[in-house]
């Protein structure tokens, strides 16, 4: 049984690596393009040429943020972290406290 759990982790360790790797190339890919982005911006002579780029180079930032953040979140948990124990992955999340809608609503102190 204790072969079989360093098997696991080992399998997941290396799985995670390989995420890790392809991440970090997303992320060099990334840059190199908002470099070329930004190399193509500092190019534009002509002020028409500048006003229309606005609009195109924001939706090419804003894209290329989006996929990074995507994909970095996208990873899962570190295999090293230990999962939770039968009792503790029983126990409810803690939650925020109810609020009563009858009764009014706490203000904030003027500052």
């Amino acid at each position: 049984m204790l072969q079989a759990g360093a098997n696991i982790l080992a399998a997941l360790g290396s799985a995670r690596d390989a995420q890790l790797r392809e991440m970090n190339a997303t992320i060099s890919v990334i840059e190199k393009l908002i470099n070329a982005v930004s190399a193509v911006e500092n190019q534009l002579e002509c002020p028409l040429e500048k006003q229309a780029s606005k609009t195109i180079i924001g939706k090419l930032h804003s894209f290329l943020i989006r996929e990074a953040t995507q994909r970095t979140h996208a990873l899962p948990p570190s295999p090293t972290t230990t999962p939770p124990t039968p009792s503790e992955a029983s126990l409810p999340e803690a939650s925020a406290p109810a609020i009563d809608p009858a009764s009014p609503e706490p203000r904030s102190p003027r500052v």
